[in-house]
């Protein structure tokens, strides 16, 4: 048995949203309009919904905060996070 099976994995949800989003999950990085959210690898149906219904759009889910970084970089001006 893996050891992250038992404790399970956290997946980042990037999303971009005009408004201030309140939801259950964790935001754990802002930047203008884009936003990351974190939650269980078992929850990203349920977290993207939940963002959805919020007025967000989902862009990409990563299992890392630097790869969604680096995909954030691409439409901000001076490509810099």
């Amino acid at each position: 048995m893996v050891v992250k099976e038992r404790r399970g994995r956290k997946r980042y949800i990037l999303f971009i949203s005009d408004k201030k989003v309140d939801i259950a999950a964790r935001i754990v990085y802002r930047e203008g309009n884009f936003g990351i959210a974190r939650c269980w690898h078992r929850e990203v149906n349920k977290t993207r919904n939940a963002l959805e219904k919020a007025g967000a759009r989902t862009l990409k889910t990563s299992g890392t905060i630097k790869k969604l970084k680096e995909y954030i970089s691409k439409f901000l001006p001076g490509g810099a996070v």
